[in-house]
């Protein structure tokens, strides 16, 4: 679907739904981590992407007693946008939260009626790319062309793990199955 009847932005939407999948109000183990840094680092892939004080805000305002919560979501989103090919060790350890990547913002864009998670991703890549061009064109060996360079790869393996976990493919005695959790290496 691509419309946009909500104001509040994806993020906004997403963290009081991963508050109802992890315990806000306790110290998180390393199944816990592995959901929040699943849909953070999806935000990040479809291009939300709100300041560290933006994200610390919205917290305090969602969970005002819940400081376990607030510490970690904001933790590890600060480490997401300084190097979103991260490797954190509880989803070295665990493997990805979903075996459906994107599921939580498909199911927001499908219910609020928000631009699907295939546009946001496809327009993330244009921009990306854009500004990989730009970068290029002040100067190709800059930090920031680097970094432009880094997120437009990021845009393109998010965009091919969505397309490639639409599709279903057949197992080994014919039984078909999503692609889902494999597919999710690609993103690093």
């Amino acid at each position: 679907m691509s419309g946009a009847q909500s104001q509040q932005p994806v993020w906004q939407l997403a963290l009081p739904e991963l508050g109802r999948a992890i315990n806000v109000n306790a110290p998180h183990d390393p199944l816990d981590h592995v959901k929040i840094i699943s849909v953070l680092t999806e935000l990040y892939y479809v291009g939300e992407r709100p300041t560290p004080a933006q994200m610390e805000a919205f917290l305090l305002q969602l969970w005002p007693h819940a400081q376990y919560a607030r510490k970690d979501i904001a933790g590890f989103w600060r480490k997401i946008l300084d190097n979103p090919r991260r490797r954190f060790e509880a989803v070295r350890t665990q493997g990805w939260s979903y075996r459906h990547p994107f599921f939580l913002l498909d199911k927001l864009a499908t219910q609020h009626q928000l631009t699907s998670v295939e546009d946001r991703l496809r327009a993330q890549l244009r921009t990306d790319f854009n500004r990989w061009l730009a970068e290029l064109g002040a100067d190709p060996y800059s930090p920031a062309a680097n970094l432009a360079r880094r997120d437009y790869v990021l845009a393109e393996n998010a965009l091919r793990v969505w397309i490639r976990s639409r599709r279903p493919i057949r197992g080994r005695w014919g039984n078909p199955f999503w692609v889902g959790d494999a597919a999710l290496r690609f993103l690093g």
